[in-house]
């Protein structure tokens, strides 16, 4: 009798699998677009009305020093052999970071130094709450970003003064913890001015595609490699990084319609009264 020849379940999953690393390395280009444009359009928006009202201080200093960290954590995840395969033997499996992650990093701090620039040469034009902006803040987010160039090296396999997989899990989750700090205090910036003029939303929509299409990337990767989502976890760092950028996202969005309603009606107010 003929014999029906049928594909093993493990050529089953991976003939389910093998599009999905093209998958995640073109979801990983769109983040790095969308994450990569995102700083610019607010960047020309401030140059070309010289002028940086209606930004937060304390967004553009705290975006500035949490990518310190967070290159450290993508560069040593991603070129350090030592690194790598110590990572891979606590965690059971390689770090999840791609190259366009430490592209993302490397650019976004040159970025973000470039904002922090601006907010000096136009610092005229600081509202007055970012004008008295307390003094122990700037020391605190100098400290974020000075104490992991001061530390990466003694937690290196090589020296191992430090444990390494907990240091480097502390210096990917430093960027989101100050990122809720950083979103919070544009978005109370917002709240106090009942406005969101000065703030460019086209920024603010390539922060949501980025953030989007990094989630779709992890979970694309996770599964091609585990045939699980268990594997978002190797990277919880930028996992919970994008859903905090697209959380603050959609509340900027819902901030813009509900204040833009609110000044078109004063307005139509004010004309129906003349």
């Amino acid at each position: 009798e003929p014999v029906e020849l049928r594909p093993s379940p493990a050529m089953d999953a991976a003939a389910t699998s093998a599009p999905l690393p093209h998958v995640a390395a073109a979801l990983g280009v769109v983040m790095l677009v969308g994450w990569g444009a995102n700083p610019w359009p607010q960047l020309l928006h401030n140059r070309r009305r010289q002028s940086v009202r209606g930004q937060s201080l304390e967004w553009v200093v705290s975006n500035w020093a949490s990518f310190v960290p967070y290159v450290i954590y993508c560069i040593a995840l991603f070129s350090d052999g030592a690194v790598r395969a110590a990572w891979t033997a606590q965690m059971g499996a390689p770090p999840d970071v791609r190259i366009n992650d430490v592209v993302f990093s490397v650019h976004g701090f040159v970025v973000a130094t470039l904002a922090l620039l601006q907010c000096y040469a136009y610092r005229k034009t600081l509202s007055e709450a970012d004008k008295n902006w307390p003094q122990w803040r700037t020391q605190l987010y100098w400290l974020v970003a000075l104490l992991p160039l001061l530390t990466s090296v003694v937690a290196h396999p090589k020296i191992a003064l430090v444990p390494l997989i907990p240091y480097l899990q502390i210096l990917g989750n430093t960027r989101s913890v100050v990122n809720v700090l950083k979103y919070h205090a544009q978005f109370s910036s917002f709240a106090r001015a009942r406005s969101t003029e000065g703030v460019s939303f086209v920024a603010v929509t390539f922060d949501a595609v980025g953030s989007v299409a990094s989630i779709g990337q992890q979970c694309a990767d996770s599964y091609a490699t585990t045939e699980s989502l268990r594997g978002v976890l190797n990277n919880s760092a930028k996992l919970i990084m994008a859903v905090i950028c697209l959380f603050y996202s959609l509340a900027y969005m819902v901030q813009r319609c509900m204040y833009s309603r609110r000044q078109s009606a004063t307005a139509a107010a004010n004309r129906h009264q003349q």
